[in-house]
């Protein structure tokens, strides 16, 4: 008896210091909440720096290498690490990490459930065709997939004077990012070597085509895209475009987007860990140094400007890399698995007349033929079972989910669980979706590495936000890449995008 005794007056003491614990944790959490407050006065300018496929740890690896701030000069990534608040491990929890869907969270706060962009082209059963994020039959190329706003779009609502522009080498990532009421989004044509546009922005403004006769005389090649030029193409155009706009000299705040995609181009030749991956990094330091004591000569940085640095997503290393470090990784032969899936198939339910089981495959999702299902009287639903079976038998991926007959709650693992219901968009997701296991890919003749997974090394980029509202702190805490908008809009006393999943960082709000 007096063990119990004991043990329930423990258990009771032990209960309440852990709700004393957690009660502390709490008030502290909403102190600091009560005490972040925001300037009433708006930046002049709000630049966006998002290189594509930089994983969290690239700032942390090459730190010590980048350029050093000092009072004639400022650094680049440093200069910003050091004076901002910074989240080295900030995350998107969708089931693939890939370009189009990472531009559209950053700038509207949604996961792509609610963007409608979870992929950067599917197959559409209806037409039978491959759709690409952002093709237009009318204007070639434009938003008007995006399903919901952006953090600019919502800006401009507020009927206060705003230029906002966007440059990328890649079409997708300046116009997912710049939104519908963009004043121009420009993206690289490597074929006449010029910027272009959409007719769904204005045409391209008179200053450009002197600027565009300029670069075309250059006569690059495209292997430049993957190196340093690309990056000083998009910084340059970037310049440009403040002085000729006069963007931050206007009434309201305006906006300029610049999304590096060269880092993407030569991440998927090299690999992450491959010294030319080391080299460009540390070109493109000096490029961001160069853009910020051009913008200190413009501007009063702290007070007039406010900066994000992000990524649209990772990358994992390559297959040779991860065997040599005695990490199992292997490329997934998927002709072999088609193959093998075909072969199966055919002897099941059709072992006179070979059939074509499956109308496309795109980025390890599987289109199921239905025509050929209807023809021979096939249960899709068992149909998709058995493909599912007899991939997995080959023992070369983690998983294969078949969007169409599972529930959230069938997915046991939680991870895998959140990542599927952040990203479903029934109508662009295929009928099977192959999942690989952790540092293996698809194979392919295009590229030595390939990111189309939710793991870690995939899902985790940097984030910083420097301005005159933020700490100079590094947070560890958990934030997702749509907490951006969110916090980015509460600067500007704005809204976010119109389905913002988000939460606004209030943890790095100046007291």
């Amino acid at each position: 008896m007096k063990i119990k005794n004991h043990l329930q007056r423990y258990s009771i003491s032990t209960l309440s210091l852990f709700s004393l614990f957690f009660s502390t944790l709490i008030i502290a959490s909403n102190a600091q909440a009560a005490n972040a407050t925001i300037s009433t006065t708006r930046p002049k300018l709000v630049v966006f720096l998002v290189f594509d496929q930089l994983r969290a740890d690239y700032l942390l690896k090459y730190k010590e290498e980048f350029v050093k701030n000092s009072s004639s000069k400022l650094g680049g990534f440093n200069y910003l690490l050091e004076n901002g608040s910074y989240y080295p491990y900030a995350e998107y929890n969708v089931l693939q990490n890939m370009t189009c869907p990472g531009h559209a969270m950053i700038s509207t706060g949604s996961w792509p459930i609610n963007t409608g962009i979870s992929l950067n082209e599917w197959y559409d059963k209806e037409t039978k065709k491959t759709v690409y994020c952002v093709e237009d039959e009318k204007y070639d190329r434009s938003p008007r997939r995006l399903a919901t706003t952006t953090l600019s779009d919502e800006f401009k609502a507020l009927d206060i004077p705003s230029k906002v522009f966007g440059v990328a080498l890649k079409d997708r990532s300046g116009i997912m990012l710049s939104g519908r009421k963009a004043d121009g989004v420009f993206w690289f044509n490597e074929k006449n070597w010029q910027w272009e546009t959409s007719k769904f922005y204005k045409d391209l403004p008179t200053w450009m085509g002197p600027y565009n006769s300029k670069i075309s005389k250059i006569k690059g090649e495209k292997k430049w895209l993957a190196s340093k030029w690309g990056v000083e193409a998009t910084i340059n155009l970037g310049q440009e475009i403040i002085l000729n706009e006069k963007l931050g000299k206007n009434k309201g705040t305006d906006f300029l987007f610049m999304s590096f995609s060269t880092h993407d181009i030569a991440g998927h030749t090299y690999g992450p860990n491959s010294k030319e991956m080391k080299e460009l990094t540390l070109a493109e330091d000096l490029q961001i140094a160069r853009f910020m004591n051009f913008m200190r000569s413009k501007f009063q940085l702290s007070k007039d400007v406010l900066f994000v640095l992000t990524a649209d997503h990772g990358i994992p290393a390559s297959i040779e890399y991860s065997n040599l470090n005695k990490v199992e990784a292997e490329f997934i032969n998927e002709i072999e698995v088609i193959e093998k899936i075909y072969s199966e198939l055919n002897k099941m339910y059709s072992p006179k007349e070979k059939q074509e089981w499956f109308s496309s495959f795109k980025s390890l999702h599987y289109y199921a033929n239905d025509v050929v299902l209807e023809k021979l009287s096939i249960n899709k639903k068992e149909f998709l079972e058995t493909c599912r079976k007899i991939i997995l038998k080959q023992n070369q991926l983690e998983e294969v989910l078949i969007p169409s007959s599972f529930t959230i709650e069938k997915i046991i693992n939680p991870q895998l669980r959140a990542q599927v219901d952040n990203s479903f968009v029934g109508h662009q997701w295929g009928d099977l979706i192959l999942v690989p296991r952790p540092y293996s890919m698809n194979k392919s003749q295009i590229v030595l590495v390939n990111h189309l997974t939710g793991y870690v090394y995939d899902r985790t980029v940097p984030l910083i936000l420097v301005g005159d509202a933020f700490r100079r702190q590094t947070f560890y805490q958990k934030a997702y890449i749509v907490d951006i908008a969110p916090t980015v809009s509460a600067v500007l006393h704005s809204l976010p995008g119109a389905k913002s999943d988000g939460r606004i960082l209030y943890e790095t709000f100046r007291n």
